[in-house]
């Protein structure tokens, strides 16, 4: 036989393992090999040269499966082996040198030693040297040379090395044919190389597209179970990375997820490769925090990604500074959640820096590490205020953006990065600032035109230099040019509303800073215009949330009080109602009728609103499962949206789904004024109030709601109302966490300061007196944002000169928003009454007994024995898991839990009702319907609380207990007495009684603001009868 046939003959056994089929067949032929060339004389004959060659293939594929650098280390020497052989009788052969070259490369790859790399392409190049003619000899050459050089260019910034490599990549990719397994290989390098060429050596973004094509080409090319197919699948995620950059779309970053997930699923523990899909997965997690689609476990996620990275490594490892990078970012990140994580940061530095130390000065990724060390030392920065960090990350700054200069794909955020750490000192000069500014301007009119997504954060860049400028100099040219690239920014329609939302921040920041309220109200208007589709599609409902409250926790006051400061309460009604409750919002769009629609037209949205639904309701999931999971969701909200743009074209339907106008959310007053409670860090604190749908707006500034009253005020709550402990009078609570007990502080001086610096002044303009008699008192719903969200503002009142509350002037009632009540208005009037359903759970597992909830039903039931057609529909469920009582909620017009309260303030959806076998979570009452429900009493502690981090989205049992359909609960603040549940159920229940099976919704909060007085009256502590609340109509 020939000699090119005996290597030809070779490569074809080789590839046969190309698939992996198990290690069965593989350790079989390794076996064999071994123990062949083990009987075999040290002086190795000419015929068992190919033996040798394909026993060290085997070893190189063991390897790249498994990564035993004893495997790599044994593959080398034989191949030397056989090179060395072959040299000295003058009968070299382009595949034994290629196969030494590549096992170089891999060497190079793992312990980052540069004599490995130049040693391979020394080796390719001379293989493609000798080369024959025959196409897939010099194919093969070409290829491997190429993908060497690609790796040397990481260490060797010079574009030559890249440039060569892709002329080499492209014309062994014009000579292979699809159907050769080196195709989707040479495929796989050749994207490499034009993803190398884009990122460090100004390359065009034409490269990095036809690099995610080609990259595309390869994973589709490649076989389910081919040895290579986690690496290839790498190489995609990782351009898809890099091509999101250009586009800015988000779609780009979850599919680059859910790839990393498929490759890590495929990998073995110790797969050479596995490192790389680590890490970058645990970046994209982390960097998912910016763009508003990560979570805090996603943030731990990307630790333990990053530390099981680390230990696959070594120092010497090509990757190792990566990894230290993109954990240190993961902990720089994560440092910013909360108090417990604050440590974290300098954890980050630590790793940045020996992740600076580890990259070579010449190293095209450089910049990178730099970038991460300087941002982390600025966060530093902002909180201990030491002017070294600061210095430092300047400094880092500067030498990052030497090493990207024009023409380079990272110089536009190099330039912002300086930018924007220059304007925190006073060092600054107007030279700097101008170089940078006129950096962006020609970066606007060159790399980001018109229409391209990222133009709008080159713009807004520009707008905050400017301003800047104009602060000091306080050139009116400088603001209007600072104003008008705000607002193109913030306008700008090809870029995501992330990056706009991102824009119209800094825009506020700039005007309040500047003291326009004007220019801040337009920035306002469109901030609160945008919110509703800044929540990341792709999260759960609990990580949309906490996206949430990271990203506009107290954006409806500063708006309102924006807008009040403006003189113009109506749109400060307009802004309160649309940064509110944008949780409940969203999902309530998937629940509307889509009555009088065509009916084709309707069954598409009513499938597309039910499926986006389901996949709210599903636990998110770490794997690829729940990244494809993601992918679908945003598929899927993108039809409901085209589908919602389809109805509105019907006649009748063109507002459908739109924000209430100012005009139909003032007809909700038609029964008793609304007063709106907003307290602004800026504007100070306000009352709104809306007396009937035809007087127009009121505003009532609080003058004495101050910042310090309003912190005297908490602190006054905290003291006064006994914080998740047991009341004093028996020790049992239906709370179920118990915690340390609170010194006491008088009741009264909480009530005096809601009354005088609240409620008075909102009394006094309404001109409400004290009625004699107190079923002629009016009713009055208070809509709470901000910090009034956790203040019992209907408990007010003053001993002096005699004792007065408000409920003397009136009957209070919460609501969510003015959209809840309309929508509460609008089930009352269709809703017929059904069954009365009591549930009670006297004695949860590891929760204090409550004896009383089982008087409470019997209190229940005697009063219901008054009306025949009540007890008749009375359904009482005692020890009851949460599946029956679920399904019993179906059907109820009246539903009564008496148990024991959970109330979670990290995972709000899982805060319930502790029933029998498991809690009834706000996710489960979530997903009813209730179509008959008209009243609910919520009797469990902290049934209405509201969380003081994310106070505008209003996320309790009662709130859900509104948003699944019940237009009248009542609930509680904070502990619940168990001896009061049954006193307050007994006055409520006496007047259902009453009107059943009609409905007086008036009667219910009257009922209970009756047993409010009962129980202050017999002298019970405040925190006893002020948690009672009702809410809605």
């Amino acid at each position: 036989m020939r000699s090119d046939e005996v290597w030809v003959n070779l490569r074809r056994r080789i590839h046969r393992f190309d698939l992996d089929d198990g290690d069965t067949e593989l350790e079989t032929a390794i076996l064999q090999w071994k123990l062949f060339l083990g009987w075999l004389p040290s002086s190795i004959p000419h015929s068992s040269l190919v033996v040798l060659s394909e026993y060290a293939e085997l070893l190189r594929i063991r390897f790249q499966s498994h990564g035993s650098v004893d495997d790599l280390e044994e593959s080398i020497e034989l191949h030397r082996r056989v090179v060395d052989y072959l040299r000295s009788r003058g009968k070299l052969h382009a595949v034994a040198l290629n196969n030494l070259g590549v096992a170089h490369a891999l060497r190079f790859f793992n312990f980052t030693r540069s004599d490995d790399i130049q040693t391979s392409i020394a080796l390719h190049e001379e293989a493609l040297s000798i080369a024959s003619a025959q196409r897939h000899d010099r194919a093969e050459s070409l290829v491997h040379l190429g993908h060497a050089l690609t790796l040397l260019h990481r260490l060797d910034t010079k574009a030559p090395l890249v440039n060569r490599a892709i002329e080499h990549l492209r014309e062994a990719h014009n000579l292979i044919p699809e159907s050769d397994p080196l195709f989707v290989i040479t495929t796989l390098h050749l994207s490499d190389a034009l993803r190398q060429l884009f990122s460090y050596s100004g390359g065009k973004p034409d490269d990095i597209r036809d690099a995610v094509r080609l990259a595309r080409k390869a994973v589709e090319l490649c076989p389910a179970r081919h040895r290579q197919r986690p690496e290839i699948l790498i190489g995609l995620a990782g351009k898809l990375g890099v091509f999101f950059e250009v586009e800015d779309n988000q779609e780009l970053r979850e599919e680059e997820r859910l790839l990393y997930r498929q490759a890590l699923a495929e990998q073995s523990p110790r797969h050479p490769f596995r490192c790389v899909a680590l890490a970058q997965l645990g970046y994209r997690l982390a960097s998912g925090q910016y763009f508003g689609d990560s979570t805090s476990a996603e943030l731990d996620e990307a630790i333990q990604l990053g530390h099981e990275a680390l230990s696959l490594t070594t120092p010497e490892h090509i990757w190792y500074h990566v990894i230290l990078s993109t954990l240190g970012y993961a902990y720089s990140r994560r440092s910013s959640l909360a108090a417990e994580h604050r440590s974290d940061l300098d954890e980050s530095i630590l790793l940045q820096r020996r992740g600076v130390e580890h990259v070579r000065a010449t190293a095209s990724y450089r910049y990178i590490h730099l970038h991460n060390l300087a941002d982390a030392l600025e966060v530093r920065w902002q909180r201990e205020k030491k002017p070294e960090d600061l210095e430092e990350a300047i400094s880092l700054a500067r030498e990052a953006l030497r090493l990207c200069p024009p023409g380079h794909n990272d110089h536009p955020y190099s330039a912002y990065a300086l930018g924007r750490r220059l304007l925190v000192t006073s060092s600054w000069t107007f030279e700097e600032i101008d170089e940078i500014v006129r950096c962006f301007e020609a970066i606007n009119n060159t790399i980001y035109p018109l229409g391209h997504p990222l133009r709008s954060w080159g713009v807004g860049n520009i707008a905050q230099l400017v301003h800047a400028r104009y602060v000091r100099s306080q050139d009116p040219h400088d603001w209007t040019y600072a104003m008008d690239c705000f607002q193109l920014a913030t306008d700008d329609p090809h870029t995501s509303y992330v990056r706009r939302f991102a824009a119209v921040k800094r825009w506020i920041a700039a005007a309040e800073k500047s003291n326009s309220v004007e220019m801040a109200l337009m920035a306002y208007q469109r901030a609160v215009d945008m919110l509703p589709y800044h929540t990341h599609l792709g999260l759960d409902l609990a990580g949309q949330l906490e996206s949430m409250k990271r990203s506009f926790a107290t954006m409806s006051c500063e708006a309102a009080g924006c807008a009040l400061a403006s003189s113009q309460p109506v749109e400060a009604v307009r802004m309160l109602e649309q940064s509110r409750s944008i949780f409940w919002a969203q999902m309530l769009q998937l629940r509307t009728s889509f009555e009088g629609l065509p009916p084709n037209l309707a069954e598409k949205i009513v499938e597309a609103a039910t499926g986006l639904e389901e996949y709210h309701s599903q636990a998110p999931s770490a794997d690829a499962s729940g990244a494809e999971r993601i992918i679908q969701q945003r598929v899927l909200h993108k039809k409901f949206q085209v589908l919602l743009g389809q109805v509105r074209t019907y006649p009748g339907f063109e507002n459908f789904l739109r924000p209430y106008s100012f005009e139909q959310l003032a007809r909700v007053t038609a029964r008793g004024p609304v007063v709106l409670l907003i307290s602004s860090e800026r504007y100070g604190s306000s009352a709104i109030i809306i007396r009937s749908p035809s007087s127009g707006v009121e505003h009532v500034p609080l003058t004495g709601f101050t910042a310090h009253a309003r912190g005297n005020m908490i602190a006054l709550l905290d003291d006064t109302v006994p914080q998740h402990r047991p009341p004093a009078r028996d020790g049992k609570s239906r709370l179920a966490i118990v915690k340390v007990k609170r010194p006491v502080r008088d009741e009264k001086d909480l009530m005096e300061s809601l009354w005088s610096n609240v409620v008075e002044p909102v009394i006094s303009r309404l001109r409400l007196q004290k009625c004699e008699s107190y079923d002629a008192r009016p009713r009055v719903w208070w809509c709470c944002a901000g910090i009034f969200t956790s203040l019992p503002v209907h408990a007010a009142g003053t001993l002096k000169p005699s004792p007065t509350f408000l409920s003397d002037f009136a009957v209070s009632s919460y609501i969510p928003s003015l959209s809840s009540l309309v929508m509460a208005r609008q089930k009352c009037a269709k809703t017929e009454t059904a069954k009365v359903l009591i549930v009670a759970e006297p004695d949860a597992a590891d929760h204090t007994p409550l004896p009383e909830s089982l008087r409470e039903v019997d209190i229940i039931r005697a009063k219901m024995a008054s009306n025949p057609c009540a007890l008749g529909n009375l359904r009482v469920e005692v020890r009851q898991g949460r599946a029956a009582v679920l399904e019993q909620m179906d059907d109820a017009s009246v539903i009564h839990l008496a148990c024991h309260g959970l109330q979670d303030r990290d995972q709000p959806l899982s805060s319930g009702f502790v029933l029998r076998d498991e809690k009834l979570t706000i996710s489960d009452i979530m997903r009813l319907k209730l179509p008959y429900a008209r009243f609910a009493f919520l009797a469990a502690c902290e049934s209405a609380a509201a969380d003081r981090e994310q106070p505008d989205e209003v996320i309790h049992l009662a709130a859900a207990m509104i948003f699944s359909g019940v237009p009248s609960v009542v609930g509680t603040l904070w502990s619940m007495g168990d001896e009061d549940g049954p006193t307050v159920a007994g006055y409520i229940y006496e007047e259902l009684a009453r009107s059943y099976p009609n409905f007086d919704d008036d009667r219910i909060p009257f009922a209970l603001d009756a047993a409010i007085r009962k129980l202050r009256e017999d002298g019970a502590h405040f925190h006893r009868w002020a948690t009672y609340i009702h809410m809605g109509v």
